[in-house]
C-alpha cells in the first residue's frame, strides 16, 4: 500500500507564470505542481491543495496556523506525511512555525 501524502502549494516563485502586466504573479497550484512529475504517483496516493497563492513574503502567520490546522486534519484523517511547497524567501519562519503548531510524529517537509 502507497503512503497517503499531502501536498499543499502557498505560492512563491515555483508556481509563477507570466501576467498581463508583463510581470509574474503566482497562478500554479499544487495540482499543477504534482501533475508535472508524474512519477509522484507510483510513490504515493498524493492529495493536492493550495490553500494560498502567494509571494511568501505576503504570508502572514495567521496564514500559517491555517496550513497547521490544514496539515493536522489531514494527519488525523490517517495521511503519513505532508510536503508544502512555498517560496524561499520565508521557508525558514514557515518551517519553525508548522514545527511549533503541527500535531502527530508524521513527517512535514517545507
Amino acid at each position: 500500500m502507497k503512503p497517503r501524502l499531502l501536498v499543499l502549494s502557498l505560492g512563491g516563485t515555483i508556481t509563477m507564470v507570466p501576467s498581463a502586466e508583463g510581470g509574474i504573479t503566482p497562478k500554479l497550484g499544487a495540482e499543477e505542481l504534482v501533475a508535472s512529475v508524474p512519477a509522484l504517483a507510483d510513490a504515493a496516493e498524493i492529495e493536492a491543495r493550495s490553500p494560498f497563492r502567494l509571494p511568501s513574503p505576503s504570508l502572514t502567520p495567521e496564514d500559517l496556523v491555517a496550513v497547521a490546522g490544514e496539515i493536522d486534519a489531514a494527519f488525523a484523517a490517517g495521511f503519513d506525511g505532508a510536503v508544502v511547497i512555498q517560496g524561499t524567501d520565508t521557508i525558514e519562519e514557515s518551517a519553525f512555525i508548522l514545527d511549533l503548531l503541527v500535531e502527530g510524529d508524521q513527517p512535514v517537509v517545507v
